[in-house]
């Protein structure tokens, strides 16, 4: 790095220090392309508080190539483009009326949309929609365990994986606390059958077989030994739980919400200009 453009930085970072006290406009430039100039304003607070001295170099150096890279760019694109291919004024004041509308609709669901969707209508939503909740993959309810091979305790954990006794499910609850690499035990929530496959390495090629011939399930590798009990399962393209659905029939329901709500003040603004003759029309 040249010793000036150094000593440049050092004074954009540390301003406090006052290594360099600027005498004139002049010594604010940090870099130019062709006529166009990049202050020392323009890249204040670029660098985060506490950010060691090396690394606040490294980063206004970075900011100041991306700077003067799209610099050139921009003056190549503007020297080799057409006039007309360069007026977005059109084009921005779309983009200017859009987010305009955007934010003010944004507003107004903050404001006055219910969000508050009960068990019941999520449950009339599913039963009147069916169509809507075929399931797309496999899921399942399943207990797993995920433990070192070779315990000695081994076979007493598969013991109460295996059992309901309560003393049992207490005693491998303590074993998964204290030893598991990974471990569910009583989740009711249902889960995809690929989410399991990522923890448990289960020999299910035949996804739809493995889960219609298979309770439980125990093997292992050179490092872990695996155990998994499949309480419940549903088959892709059938319907799919409403529990399972719950949160996503909540979303379409809010969402419904919202389309209604926009397309309501938005007619009840044109009627109301109309009563107001606030525009007029003036060909057929």
């Amino acid at each position: 790095m040249h010793k000036p453009f150094f000593i440049l930085l050092i004074a954009v970072l540390f301003p406090a220090c006052q290594f360099i006290k600027p005498k004139s406009n002049k010594e604010d430039v940090v870099a130019r392309v062709g006529d166009t100039y990049l202050m020392r304003e323009d890249i204040v607070g670029i660098v985060p508080k506490g950010t060691e001295p090396n690394d606040s170099i490294a980063l206004i150096t970075q900011f100041v190539n991306s700077w003067i890279r799209e610099q050139l760019l921009l003056q190549r694109a503007e020297m080799n483009l057409d006039k007309d291919m360069k007026n977005f004024e059109q084009q921005l004041e779309e983009y200017r009326k859009s987010l305009i509308i955007y934010t003010y609709q944004q507003r107004l669901i903050e404001q006055s949309l219910d969000t508050i969707v009960s068990d019941e209508q999520i449950f009339d939503y599913y039963n009147q929609n069916p169509a809507d909740f075929e399931l797309r993959e496999n899921i399942l309810k399943a207990d797993y365990l995920v433990f070192r091979r070779n315990l000695k305790e081994s076979q007493k954990v598969k013991n109460w994986f295996r059992s309901e006794q309560d003393d049992a499910r207490k005693k491998l609850n303590d074993f998964c606390l204290s030893s598991s690499s990974a471990f569910s035990l009583g989740d009711t929530n249902w889960m995809r059958f690929d989410e399991l496959l990522k923890i448990i390495p289960l020999p299910a090629d035949n996804q739809e077989l493995f889960l219609s011939s298979r309770k439980y399930v125990e093997l292992e590798d050179s490092l872990w030994q695996y155990l998994v009990h499949i309480k419940e399962y549903k088959i892709k393209e059938s319907l799919s739980p409403l529990a399972f659905e719950k949160n996503r029939i909540r979303s379409i329901i809010l969402n419904i919400r919202k389309i209604k709500m926009l397309e309501k003040m938005e007619e009840d603004l044109f009627q109301d200009a109309l009563q107001k003759n606030k525009f007029e029309i003036f060909i057929q």
